[in-house]
């Protein structure tokens, strides 16, 4: 590896448990992030600042917490003042030398975008086509109603890939690195990981036959939460699952499907003459519990399941392994 990196590539993976990184567990999910572990440093005992995805994306773009830089809600929560402080926040984009080009590949948009050169949503790549109106509009709405009307649409049509699979973030992610000049710092959030989780069909290779020691059935969750708001959105979001293990199972299916779209860009970068020279960062905004603690696929609560993540660092100086607490 060259001393000299000239490039950055921070890859957030949305909702990644750190039981799932085969570097911290010996699965065997994620081999492509395990070989850029191997020439790395893993970080044993990092945690998320906050377990919900606006709040702490700011954070690992801007180095501040929460409470600094005023996002403490998500989604349609965040209310206009956290939007004004957020707005004031410089991130790191704004703060490398103006040498650097920038380039974010994400969805979330809004004040997550400033200071980037380029800034992507795979949502909006085909923005032209009548679907991708229609996406657009279903993504504005409320969550009870998005769920039930995404499920309808893909049950309907056949559709089972969604806008921002890890294919399309990675050919994104892939397009910046062919475009952009040296020195550059270039930001990919994937979220195959995140509810809704994959169609069953959609399992990729090493997934579809993995078992799972667990028990219950969908409906029988769905019977025990019933007086909370959680159950229909649990009912709309199982899809074709029937059982604990199969949701488990497609959550699984979303970590595949990412580790294989950032090999894919790994690939890239050797292809362009540039990963030797090219800082990899891999971490996540938070985990993701099923079912543990009685959270049922999602990530409430400061559980271990919702905020220990994985961290880890490819770049000269980084080897080996790390048990001290980080952030």
């Amino acid at each position: 590896m060259s001393m000299r990196i000239n490039n950055v590539v921070l890859i957030v993976v949305d909702a990644l448990r750190i039981d799932r990184v085969g570097a911290y567990s010996g699965d065997t999910l994620t081999p492509h992030i395990d070989a850029i572990a191997n020439e790395g440093e893993v970080f044993e005992s990092c945690f998320s600042c906050i377990n919900t995805t606006d709040p702490s994306v700011t954070t690992i773009l801007s180095g501040k917490y929460p409470t600094r830089h005023g996002v403490l809600n998500h989604g349609e929560k965040v209310t206009k003042e956290e939007k004004h402080f957020a707005s004031g926040t410089k991130s790191l984009p704004q703060l490398l030398p103006a040498e650097y080009s920038t380039a974010g590949i994400d969805t979330l948009e809004r004040w997550h975008e400033q200071g980037f050169d380029e800034y992507v949503n795979p949502r909006r790549t085909q923005q032209n086509t009548t679907t991708s109106r229609l996406q657009s509009v279903v993504n504005r709405m409320p969550n009870f109603l998005k769920y039930p009307v995404q499920n309808t649409y893909r049950r309907i049509t056949g559709t089972k890939k969604s806008p921002t699979s890890s294919d399309v973030v990675s050919q994104e992610t892939i397009n910046q690195i062919s475009d952009m000049n040296d020195p550059f710092f270039l930001f990919s959030h994937y979220w195959d990981a995140h509810i809704p989780y994959i169609p069953m069909e959609e399992h990729p290779d090493k997934v579809a036959n993995r078992s799972y020691d667990v028990d219950g059935s969908v409906q029988g969750i769905v019977e025990q939460i019933s007086e909370s708001p959680w159950a229909r959105r649990l009912q709309n979001l199982s899809g074709d699952a029937t059982s604990v293990a199969d949701i488990v199972q497609k959550y699984d299916a979303g970590v595949r499907k990412v580790d294989r779209g950032i090999g894919d860009v790994v690939d890239s970068l050797k292809k362009n003459g540039i990963y030797d020279e090219t800082a990899i960062i891999i971490t996540a905004d938070h985990g993701e519990s099923l079912t543990e603690h009685g959270v049922y696929f999602d990530h409430h609560g400061l559980y271990d399941q919702s905020v220990h993540v994985p961290l880890i660092i490819k770049a000269p100086g980084f080897d080996g392994r790390e048990k001290e607490f980080v952030q």
